[in-house]
């Protein structure tokens, strides 16, 4: 009964674990650094009530011997025979996935295996490791799936960022040990028990599997074993050095973990950091308030990308002094939170993130926004420890990056509640962006309105000449397409983006059905929108070929008498809605839009799905493709794509020419 051993339970007939579960295929991604979020995610979420400490978690790598491995000659064995059953299954993937695991145990001629120790410190540590009692931490942890026991404003419960340490792991497998301080019973506990995640395996001819799990523990009830446990040799805690220490065996290390974690630690906990609550220690890196200035001037002298941008932007929000920094504080449902805006010159445009960061406490980045803004900025809307914070962590998805108002579908007040929300925290972000970059730049522009239209950007200002023939509907320089066609083109050697900026096709004035042009569609009939005549979805012509090649010539369709107007129907947040009347003639056509800014800079807007004149349409990586136009048509294209928000845009269409 109290044997100390690894025991991997059947499934009773119930459900065979497969080679990858799906718990964990949402970590593969960016598999190390995500894994450092959710450790300190959990570890800020348990501080010590009363400690001027900041919560620190430390990541440091060790190799041990195989035979150091609790119950190794067990936990092979069994990786052994799950290694010949996927072989007589004939999947040569699955074979070769397996092959790897058995592997990752290391062999008589390299026994050693790369291990890397996640250590928390000024936690309380996994409480309820001495009872196992379900609904306490420890239990939560080792032995339930799908929840967690976190309170209203603990940064994750959704229970799935546990599985985030096995996708880094080599063999599936990891070990929890903790000194835990229980403030109930004013009691040290300690504890540690194995988990190994590998997947189930016949136990006879009748059906019978195992579960996939299995324990290092206590006996068949898998008790927590009542003491601490050290593999890395290096270390072991002081007496009343309270946290949990996560040792993951057979550490995917490569040459670029350290980075990966310092920066999603970075981009993840900024503001933790900067307010102190929080230390993290990459093996030799050390991030903390007083190390993060010189960690902030070496990420300025590398490649600028947007990662860097938002990095950068979050530590300059919070820690610069100076009249470019802008704070307002707002109350949403009766909680207040606090906004932050800054402003760039010329010189320093290139830093703006142009977005602003959601964070919430424990202070951990949740997600961001797009505000409708041209000027260069940055923005943070901090949510602090409050009841607001406490529902808006309930719609979070389980990795903890977005909030997601459709998972209250079923309960109808609560969505309408949390919808309006959500609307409100957004558009006191616009409004006040707006409020600064107008202050700041002594800009005359009216943002009023801007929730029925966005904002028109004029051919003139553009650089086009709007007195030209309307008969040219081209450009005159060839856009090279494929059936991916924005990752080929010919980018402008200024811009770096696909086209010619120059050559925009616009937004013009709008009647009061919504549509202009050279023609008014309303004096062909009596709808507001007549046919469109041909159907625009009809199978094109063949295509006209480079060189007589596979890719296919496209051009940039420009002209003043094709403008475009976008407007955004009160009825739906992702939807969009352009109007156009076709200017020629043209098969195989491709519309993308882009997010414009004040300095011609844009990104693309990725749409979803989409209609034209209420036909549905193919979309091709966030564009609409394979379309045709008649000359004098009107077109309604109805959108739906993949932001919430307003900001100003461009259109623009392709076509085979």
């Amino acid at each position: 009964m109290n044997d100390i051993k690894w025991d991997f339970p059947d499934n009773n007939y119930s459900i065979a674990a497969g080679v990858n579960p799906t718990n964990t295929e949402i970590f593969r991604k960016e598999p190390v650094a995500y894994f450092a979020r959710e450790i300190c995610q959990n570890s800020i979420d348990a501080p010590i009530k009363g400690s001027s400490q900041p919560v620190r978690v430390v990541f440091n790598t060790f190799k041990i011997h195989r035979d150091s491995i609790p119950g190794v000659d067990t936990l092979i064995d069994e990786v052994s025979k799950c290694k010949d059953y996927i072989e007589t299954q004939g999947k040569d993937e699955y074979s070769q996935q397996v092959g790897r695991l058995y592997d990752s145990f290391g062999s008589d001629n390299n026994p050693y295996i790369p291990c890397l120790r996640v250590s928390d410190f000024n936690t309380t540590g996994l409480v309820g490791a001495k009872t196992n009692q379900p609904g306490l931490p420890f239990f939560e942890l080792t032995r339930r799936e799908g929840s967690s026991p976190k309170n209203g404003n603990s940064a994750g419960s959704k229970g799935i960022g546990k599985f985030a340490s096995f996708v880094v792991s080599n063999t599936r497998t990891v070990f929890y040990s903790t000194r835990a301080y229980n403030a109930n019973t004013d009691e040290t506990e300690t504890a540690y028990i194995g988990l190994s995640r590998l997947f189930a395996r016949p136990l006879n001819n009748d059906g019978l599997f195992t579960l996939g799990t299995g324990y290092f523990a206590k006996g068949n009830t898998h008790f927590p074993i009542q003491t601490e446990l050290y593999l890395d040799p290096d270390f072991k805690r002081e007496e009343n050095e309270f946290g949990t220490d996560v040792y993951v065996i057979g550490f995917t290390e490569d040459a670029e973990w350290k980075n990966d974690i310092t920066r999603k630690v970075l981009d993840s906990f900024m503001a933790a950091i900067i307010f102190g609550s929080l230390e993290v220690i990459i093996d030799d890196i050390v991030i903390n308030k007083d190390t993060l200035r010189d960690i902030i001037n070496n990420l300025r002298k590398q490649p600028i990308t947007r990662e860097n941008r938002v990095i950068i932007s979050q530590y300059e929000l919070l820690s610069s002094d100076g009249e470019t920094i802008h704070k307002k504080t707002v109350c949403i449902d009766g909680s207040d939170i606090d906004i932050f805006v800054k402003t760039y010159d010329l010189e320093n445009e290139k830093w703006a993130s142009k977005q602003c960061v959601k964070i919430r406490y424990p202070y951990m980045k949740i997600t961001h926004s797009l505000p409708s803004a041209m000027a260069p900025f940055s923005a943070m809307c901090l949510i602090g420890d409050n009841q607001l914070n406490a529902k808006l962590k309930e719609l979070e998805n389980p990795q903890h990056t977005e909030w997601q108002k459709n998972i209250l579908k079923d309960r109808p007040e609560q969505f309408k509640e949390m919808s309006k929300i959500l609307y409100d925290i957004d558009s006191e972000i616009n409004d006040f962006v707006a409020e600064v970059l107008k202050t700041e730049s002594g800009d005359s522009t009216d943002f009023e309105g801007a929730g029925d239209y966005l904002p028109d950007t004029d051919m003139a200002e553009d650089g086009l000449d709007t007195s030209g023939d309307d008969d040219k509907p081209v450009d005159d320089e060839p856009i090279v397409g494929s059936p991916s066609r924005r990752k080929n083109r010919k980018y402008d050697k200024n811009t770096k983006e696909p086209g010619d900026e120059s050559k925009t096709a616009d937004m013009g004035t709008v009647d009061e059905n919504g549509v202009s042009g050279s023609e008014d569609p309303r004096k062909r009939g009596t709808e507001p929108y007549p046919s469109p005549g041909p159907d625009p979805l009809d199978t094109p012509p063949e295509k006209k070929y480079i060189d007589g090649g596979d890719t296919p010539f496209m051009k940039h369709l420009v002209s003043d008498s094709i403008r475009f107007r976008c407007m955004k129907p009160t009825s739906s947040v992702n939807m969009y809605e352009i109007m156009f009347v076709a200017n020629d003639d043209n098969d195989d056509c491709e519309m993308n839009i882009y997010a414009i800014g004040d300095s011609n800079d844009r990104e693309k807007i990725m749409i979803e799905s989409a209609s034209i004149n209420e036909r549905p349409c193919e979309i091709t990586d966030g564009s609409i493709t394979n379309f045709s136009m008649t000359k004098g048509e009107a077109y309604k294209v109805s959108c739906i794509i993949n932001r919430d928000g307003l900001f100003a845009s461009k259109v623009e269409i392709y076509a085979n020419k």
